[in-house]
């Protein structure tokens, strides 16, 4: 198995530490013999809060492990930053960038659909996601910042879906084009799969738009020719 990391602080009195590090030693020994999983010592780690780095270095040397520092990063997030700083927060957000191919994405929308509960609709559940949601809709219903200041970039437009995603003025287009979105076949389609051979391609459920709808897409297009470079 992997290591593990360890704080000690300054609130106690170093023979209370000692003695409790040898009780954590203990458990660990019955965890291994209970179920064959053994801790590597030599990856683990001992961290002082409060405590100076000559006394994190004996207490981590009398029981094989590595003495650590603060900050550093664990799970790929960082520990004992100050979050005050807004360089801090940039492994966060790297992290965050919207992949649907990753794994917290795809629980995410199995738990809260599709859209992760930012379509004002909410969460489907509690927990911490929910409350991430909450936030963020209340300071949207407060203008800061004003929904409409958000969208994406299309790009090479492999990611962001045609109708459901805000790419082209400040709401999705099936909300502006409902009755179009509502003869679309496939409406999660990403923009890169409605061109083909340099031309707008559709899936209607009809061959024949009428003259109405075939209005509201000569719209549409305009509106797509204005948004382009």
């Amino acid at each position: 198995m992997e290591g593990l990391n360890f704080a000690i602080s300054d609130a106690v009195h170093s023979e209370w530490i000692s003695h409790n590090m040898d009780n954590i030693i203990r458990v660990l020994r019955i965890f291994y013999l209970a179920s064959g999983l053994k801790i590597n010592i030599h990856k683990s780690n001992v961290y002082g809060i409060g405590v100076s780095a000559k006394e994190v270095r004996s207490m981590a040397n009398n029981m094989g492990f590595v003495s650590g520092s603060f900050p550093f990063v664990y799970l790929r997030l960082p520990v004992g930053c100050n979050m005050n700083l807004t360089s801090n927060w940039k492994l966060l957000i790297d992290r965050m960038h919207s992949n649907p191919n990753v794994l917290w994405v795809k629980v995410v929308k199995s738990l809260h659909a599709s859209e992760g509960g930012f379509d004002q609709n909410g969460c489907k559940s509690n927990g911490i996601w929910a409350k991430i949601v909450s936030s963020s809709n209340h300071f949207h219903s407060r203008g800061i910042p004003p929904v409409d200041y958000l969208c994406f970039c299309a790009s090479c437009g492999t990611l962001i879906r045609f109708w459901k995603d805000t790419w082209i003025g400040s709401s999705p287009l099936y909300l502006r084009y409902d009755r179009l979105f509502r003869l679309e076949q496939d409406k999660d389609y990403p923009i890169i799969d409605r061109i083909h051979n340099g031309q707008w391609s559709w899936n209607w459920t009809q061959n024949d738009l009428g003259v109405r709808n075939s209005a509201y897409l000569r719209d549409l297009l305009i509106e797509i020719l204005a948004y382009g470079p």
